[in-house]
């Protein structure tokens, strides 16, 4: 019993956690559709559409991402963006 209380401890404590603009954090894909990829932040979920992933108008999630794959996100003023390294074009 005590361990599934500090589990559920943690587990708030977690979710507690307030993300500012420009934060980079990791995640892991949990599911996508045509126009948006589901991410599983560990103490939040993340949505993020086509979009902000590729500024390809033809890109297609299918192919490109699978649930699983880990992915670093960046908080923005209206949600969620891939996180593109300095200097990336």
């Amino acid at each position: 019993m005590a361990s599934e209380e500090l589990d559920f401890k943690t587990l708030f404590e977690q979710s507690l956690v307030t993300l500012n603009t420009g934060d980079v954090v990791e995640g892991t894909i949990i599911g996508f559709n045509q126009k948006e990829a589901y991410v599983d932040l560990g103490y939040k979920y993340g949505i993020i559409p086509k979009a902000q992933y590729s500024l390809d108008p033809d890109f297609k999630f299918e192919g490109n991402i699978k649930v699983g794959d880990k992915i670093k996100v960046e908080e923005e003023v209206f949600g969620w963006e891939v996180y593109k390294e300095p200097g990336f074009v």
